[in-house]
């Protein structure tokens, strides 16, 4: 995942090197002459320093040439780095060993973010070991390293701005916290995001966190909230009408809330079968097994005479 946190911070490291040379290859790429791009941004002398490396200039006007260029800066940073996103490739890395179950492996990686932390002291490395850890103890089942989610959930509760970087992240350890503290972050995230809305990979990312907040109530059988979760889903499917998987998934969550409010059980399994059936069709066989895992727990739920009927909407 590359966060727009940290393409400033990464623009920052090499705004004092080569940054003028790239602008002039984007610049020569998209055939825009030099005094269209720098007007009123950078003299002809200083064009010629800071195109051949030999000085830098503001955030404030590299944001301007970035526009100029029809570029954003997710991109600018991909194309100064030759396509290459380490934090996507790390995180690649300890989900493989994770669904190995590679313990070696897991801690190769916890190894090596430490020593990334140490050397950069950027946070994210330290955020990575800690989810390392904790996927290490959900392997083992021992769950010793309380430390590491709390650094987790600290930082998700103090950060008054989030960003790309504070979304997935609290998307990816999701499972680690309680459904309380769930609810208590995630209005504290809304509230910042919104703003976002209107950006796509924004909006993706906010669908599959309510999908994941959404399984994991219902996993849990925590029903407190449920349909305010879902309609805001709901909301978001008005903006995603033509993705296929996307509506298949709401309508798979307004499936089982139905099951739930005792709605119609049998039409509701049967559309929800249904959805199951389309993913094996597609090969997207985990998705099944775990919509049918889901729709299996909460059936079994709902003939537990233990089990107390909560208010859906309780706030």
């Amino acid at each position: 995942m590359l966060a727009i946190t940290n393409c400033f911070s990464e623009v920052v490291e090499f705004m004092n090197t080569k940054i003028g040379c790239i602008i002039r290859e984007i610049r020569i790429s998209k055939k825009i002459k030099s005094n269209v791009l720098y007007k009123e941004v950078l003299s002809r002398p200083s064009i010629i320093k800071f195109e051949e490396g030999e000085s830098d200039t503001t955030v404030e006007r590299f944001l301007i040439l970035l526009d100029r260029l029809n570029i954003t800066l997710e991109e600018f940073v991909a194309i100064y780095k030759n396509g290459e996103n380490q934090d996507l490739s790390l995180t690649s890395s300890y989900i493989q060993a994770f669904y190995k179950k590679d313990l070696a492996k897991l801690n190769d990686i916890y190894y090596s973010t430490q020593q990334l932390y140490k050397s950069t002291k950027n946070q994210k490395y330290l955020h990575y070991g800690a989810i390392i850890s904790l996927l290490i103890d959900s392997i083992q089942n021992n769950f010793s390293h309380k430390n590491e989610k709390d650094i987790l959930q600290d930082y998700l509760m103090r950060c008054e701005t989030w960003g790309y970087y504070e979304l997935t992240l609290f998307i990816n350890t999701l499972n680690f916290y309680s459904n309380e503290l769930i609810d208590t972050v995630y209005r504290n995230a809304k509230k910042n995001l919104l703003k976002y809305n209107q950006l796509p990979r924004y909006r993706n990312e906010f669908s599959i966190l309510l999908f994941n907040i959404l399984e994991k109530k219902l996993s849990s059988g925590y029903y407190r909230n449920l349909e305010k979760y879902l309609d805001e889903l709901t909301d978001f499917k008005n903006q995603n009408k033509d993705v296929m998987y996307y509506q298949s998934m709401v309508t798979y969550f307004e499936n089982l809330i139905n099951i739930i409010k005792n709605n119609n059980i049998e039409d509701n399994v049967k559309s929800i079968e249904n959805i199951i059936s389309i993913f094996k069709f597609l090969k997207m066989d985990y998705k099944a097994e775990q919509c049918q895992t889901l729709l299996t727990s909460t059936l079994k739920r709902k003939k537990d005479p233990k089990v107390i009927s909560l208010n859906l909407n309780n706030s």
